[in-house]
């Protein structure tokens, strides 16, 4: 543990104050963004603190304090209710619940305004932020490139994990119950915190006419749900039927859409770029058998009359690594989990993927990449109110009732070798590990 510190502290130092000696410019281009998101983070921080402060000087603490809370009750209220509606469990609204995105569904409204409350529920904590000041304990290193994993301590840094969300969650929502105001598109599309997720055509006047009490709740927009970010949302900016993409430099992202923008996948292929974990496994294994002159399965030959299938296979290579020194800095991992050894395309239980940074002294595998894991806090798991289904997997996503790691953001991991390499090696293996470069 001690060497695995010791090497993070040596990136840090790498990515801050030299450009990389590898001519993997991929790594220059995510390095270079994570730590512009970072500055601009905390120059959004900086401008929301001055705004607080001139708030707090003209108001009557005590009654905007009730306010605040009351807000934010009416936030987690509202937040469940829509998911409770988008998982067709409340309204009736048939012609909209296949175009649903991705980002919609998993949004994370209603856990940022339950991590929010809790956090101003110490009165501290809010006269500290209407003073123009941040709290003990999320004050934060613009330098400190975040490792997501529980191994080192979350707590030495806010950045990647969920108390940088709940900061800026906690910033939106007080300037917001003072101001009464929903931002312009113009400021969400200028914001580093700031997303919205569009709606399917006529899905707003729907809700409205089916939940009138929605019409007047601050995340709701004529351009769609207004979402908090710290870089990370599941299923990225994608766009589904009736749901066009919105484009931005720092939208926030899911682990698949950071790779296709830093190996310029996107601009490659701007009307396609989407792809998961699932594709590259497919890219992989038609790629192998096409140079094998081996027979197709049926759904490999229905993958590839999808929309993104030529580009994908045109753009990156498979890599048959025979040795982890085959590795290489930039380089696309992706690690999938099957249900069974036969690790059939039908089986998939799950994936990730991120850009090979280094590998470590210990053969331990770092990744640049986008994640999220939240586990339940203990005072939500002793009040979720009859919502139980809200808080799994299948409910909102990366969210679990284990003690697991707690990471939301943008940064660098650490893969273990017996995880990434020798239990893929096994030949009842349910692990399928995956590398790819970009073709010269």
């Amino acid at each position: 543990m001690k060497n695995l510190k010791n090497l993070f502290f040596y990136f840090i130092i790498l990515l801050v104050g030299y450009s990389f000696a590898s001519n993997a410019t991929v790594l220059e281009e995510i390095a270079a963004h994570e730590k512009g998101y970072r500055t601009a983070v905390k120059c959004t921080i900086s401008s929301r603190l001055a705004k607080l402060r001139e708030i707090g000087q003209g108001i009557d603490r005590n009654s905007f304090y009730e306010t605040a809370l009351t807000d934010l009750n009416t936030d987690i209220k509202r937040s469940c209710q829509f998911h409770r509606i988008l998982k067709k469990k409340e309204g009736n609204f048939p012609t909209f619940y296949e175009n649903f995105s991705f980002p919609l569904r998993f949004n994370k409204v209603h856990i940022i305004s339950r991590r929010v409350l809790q956090f101003l529920a110490n009165r501290e904590n809010f006269n500290t932020l209407l003073s123009g000041k941040l709290p003990e304990g999320y004050e934060y290193d613009q330098n400190t490139v975040p490792l997501l994993s529980k191994e080192v301590a979350n707590n030495a840094t806010v950045w990647g994990n969920e108390r940088m969300t709940t900061l800026l969650g906690a910033l939106f929502a007080i300037e917001s119950t003072h101001t009464r105001k929903i931002p312009s598109p113009e400021d969400v599309q200028s914001s580093p915190i700031l997303h919205r997720v569009p709606f399917p055509k006529g899905f707003r006047d729907a809700l409205f006419e089916q939940f009138p009490d929605f019409s007047t709740w601050r995340y709701i927009t004529d351009f769609g749900l207004l979402t908090l970010h710290h870089f990370y949302a599941f299923g990225g900016h994608r766009q589904t039927a009736n749901c066009p993409r919105i484009v931005k430099h720092y939208a926030p992202e899911d682990c698949s859409s950071l790779v296709a923008k830093m190996t310029g996948f996107t601009s490659y292929d701007p009307a396609h770029y989407e792809f998961t974990t699932a594709d590259l496994l497919f890219a992989a294994r038609i790629q192998n058998k096409q140079k094998d002159d081996l027979p197709l399965e049926e759904d490999e030959k229905k993958w590839l009359s999808s929309g993104s299938s030529t580009n994908l296979l045109a753009y990156f290579s498979a890599k048959n690594l025979q040795n982890i020194t085959e590795i290489t800095k930039g380089m696309i991992y992706t690690h999938l989990s099957f249900n069974s050894s036969e690790r059939r395309y039908s089986d998939r239980a799950g994936g990730h993927m991120g850009l090979v940074f280094d590998i470590a002294e210990n053969n331990d595998l770092v990744i640049f990449n986008c994640n999220r894991f939240l586990p339940l806090l203990p005072w939500e798991t002793a009040n979720r109110d009859g919502l139980a289904d809200l808080f799994t997997q299948e409910g909102v996503g990366g969210y679990d009732t284990g003690t697991g790691h707690n990471m939301d953001g943008f940064g660098l991991s650490v893969i273990p070798y017996a995880h990434y390499w020798e239990a893929a090696q096994q030949s009842d293996a349910t692990k399928e590990t995956l590398f790819f470069s970009v073709k010269d």
